[in-house]
């Protein structure tokens, strides 16, 4: 008879969910945007305005994507978290969402920040099906 086996032990085994595992900073410090790099170590770019932030949370917004889509973006972070230092998928859309408005701003407002939209300017809901 061979010998039963043993179960594997979680790596998460010794974390509390309830025990953070890195310091809290105090409730008196402001949360901040990480620092960028300057315009010196980026080339010509120009100094990007990060609004501050007006709530604890950042805002949740919705979009509709192809399911194979959410997939690679899955599959990218599995496969490269060590090296790119990924965290979840918000910090993947958030990172990818500020390399675009940086090109946009770029090409088409002289590297600034556009102006805020006024409310309504943004459609909303689903795109009208194309011929029909």
């Amino acid at each position: 008879m061979t010998a039963a086996r043993q179960p594997r032990r979680s790596a998460l085994a010794d974390l509390s969910p309830v025990t953070p595992v890195s310091p809290i900073a105090p409730a008196s410090t402001p949360l901040t945007e990480p620092e960028r790099p300057s315009a010196q170590t980026r080339g010509a770019e120009p100094e990007r305005a990060v609004p501050a932030r007006t709530s604890p949370r950042p805002n949740k917004i919705s979009v509709y994507q192809d399911p194979a889509l959410t997939a690679r973006i899955q599959a990218a972070i599995a496969h490269t978290a060590p090296q790119e230092g990924l965290r979840s998928m918000s910090q993947f859309v958030n990172d990818a969402i500020v390399a675009e408005l940086d090109r946009l701003e770029v090409l088409y407002n002289g590297g600034r920040p556009f102006p805020p939209a006024r409310h309504g300017a943004m459609p909303v809901g689903r795109q009208p099906r194309a011929g029909g």
